[in-house]
């Protein structure tokens, strides 16, 4: 049984390890660790995006995260708000953790009145699982380099 929590100014620690997990899935290609460490201080709101959310093992270990962001894709600033940085530690793939994150995002979105959230992942088959439905291709860049992803959306009733 994992656990999930929205994460508050008050929860350091976790706030470094959501560092840590970007990080360890990212690299420093998307931002620089000081830049990462300045963003998740202040990705901790209180009843509305941007939050972090952490998942927890049965022995309390964070073994996964995701956010909810405003705004994620500059080149689409009319969808929001994001579900994000969805991520899950490699040893604990295919164990649960995802499908407790996605309950999470599910009731939690219900909670503080939203209706419809977006998100780009090339992972299309595992957000259907949760509701999530393919409806463009977003373009990216990432320097000289364009990259097409796919767009999804979830309407939370």
């Amino acid at each position: 049984m994992y656990t999930v929590k929205r994460l508050t100014a008050a929860d350091t620690e976790y706030i470094a390890q959501a560092e840590e997990f970007l990080h360890a899935w990212m690299g420093d290609r998307m931002h620089p660790r000081p830049e990462m460490k300045v963003y998740f201080e202040h990705a901790v709101c209180e009843g509305r995006p941007p939050q972090t959310f952490m998942a927890f093992d049965e022995q309390g270990v964070p073994c996964g995260m995701f956010q909810f962001l405003i705004s994620e894709a500059w080149s689409r600033p009319d969808l929001s708000p994001w579900l994000s940085c969805v991520y899950v530690k490699e040893d604990m793939r295919g164990k649960g953790v995802c499908r407790a994150m996605m309950e999470t995002v599910e009731g939690y979105a219900k909670e503080i009145g939203i209706k419809e959230m977006y998100l780009f992942t090339p992972h299309v088959g595992l957000y259907e699982k949760w509701g999530w439905e393919y409806f463009d291709d977003l373009k990216r860049f990432f320097g000289d380099k364009e990259m097409s992803i796919r767009l999804m959306k979830r309407k939370f009733d």
